[in-house]
């Protein structure tokens, strides 16, 4: 069965000039449908280009209005009725659409989402959640749960453990057969004096939750080490960490790539490696995993990079189809009634 995937078309960095390419592989890889909200003048000309099968399942949603990078949340909401962000976000809600996809403003892809969508019960604010690779050599299959990735730059105690709680939810949709080891909150050390008070308060009040295994305190260094089922943060250090681990990986990428197409012996070594190279380096490659749950609404929203490529967009994408397709959210939903 075809899933149906609202596109906001206008957002991120680029825009059109990398969202619209993206549909265009995702529709070629998959018999999913596309709902484009954005300019229709500029949508249309690209529309024209595709292959009729393509055509067929691509349908354009007019919206006069683009919400860009400086429109404030309050704006968003106030001044900007027919932006293609809230109108790919109302696609869902009315369940013309399953999931939306954007790479736009997160404040203000939040604050929308948040009203539009309404919040599960409990939960008093949505955070950005990625499932991060595990690039240790004895635990590749494995993740780590992190939260929030910026979505909420200041929080209170309430907050993060409404986060550990979302967390829990979505590790055991994900992870059906193997129990929840540990949550653990991210601090500048393990040890259980260091911490600011958000970090020292929150300890406290999730230790209190007997549904919650929690672990105690980790650090930025150990996010792909597997120490932590589900690592819990402001929005604020979770994208610090997020972001200084994607520049680290670009960087490992391109002076890799750079050795090998030095010397002829470099480019001879290369040539054998390819292979494995290709399998390694693309664990890596940030572009792989882009896409993350907007976790804690009433509906499916998936935030891209604003910065992505359009393999990212791509990436963003189907990773939407994917949580379609395994009904994640009803189960999260059923799940969160039980903790």
């Amino acid at each position: 069965m075809s899933n149906i995937i609202a596109v906001d078309v206008m957002g991120g960095d680029y825009g059109p000039s990398i969202t619209l390419p993206a549909c265009h592989s995702f529709l070629n890889r998959t018999s999913d449908v596309c709902h484009l909200f954005g300019d229709a003048n500029k949508i249309t000309p690209w529309m024209l280009s595709l292959p009729k099968r393509l055509q067929e399942r691509a349908h354009i949603f007019h919206c006069p209005e683009v919400i860009d990078n400086h429109t404030s949340a309050k704006d968003a909401i106030r001044k900007f009725r027919q932006s293609s962000m809230r109108l790919a976000i109302q696609s869902v809600q009315s369940g013309q659409t399953q999931a939306v996809v954007s790479a736009g403003n997160t404040g203000a892809l939040m604050a929308l989402s948040k009203i539009i969508l309404s919040m599960i019960d409990g939960i008093d604010r949505p955070a950005i959640a990625k499932a991060l690779p595990n690039l240790s050599i004895d635990n590749e299959d494995k993740f780590t749960i992190v939260l929030d990735l910026g979505a909420n730059t200041q929080c209170v105690p309430k907050n993060l453990l409404d986060f550990a709680v979302l967390g829990l939810a979505l590790h055991r949709c994900l992870i059906q057969d193997q129990a929840t080891r540990s949550i653990k909150l991210l601090n500048i050390g393990a040890e259980e004096i260091k911490g600011n008070d958000l970090v020292q308060d929150t300890a406290q009040l999730i230790k209190r939750h007997s549904n919650l295994p929690y672990a105690g305190f980790i650090e930025a260094d150990s996010l792909f080490t597997a120490d932590a089922d589900i690592i819990v943060c402001d929005g604020f250090s979770g994208n610090i960490a997020l972001k200084t681990s994607e520049g680290l990986a670009n960087l490992i990428i391109k002076r890799l790539k750079a050795a090998f197409e030095g010397s002829i012996s470099s480019q001879v070594g290369a040539l054998l490696l390819k292979k494995a190279l290709k399998e390694k380096l693309g664990v890596l490659n940030p572009a792989r995993h882009n896409g993350a749950f907007i976790l804690g609404l009433n509906g499916i929203v998936i935030k891209s990079h604003g910065s992505a490529t359009q393999e990212g967009f791509c990436t963003a994408l189907n990773f939407a189809s994917q949580q379609v397709h395994h009904d994640i959210l009803k189960k999260v939903q059923i799940v969160m009634k039980d903790l």
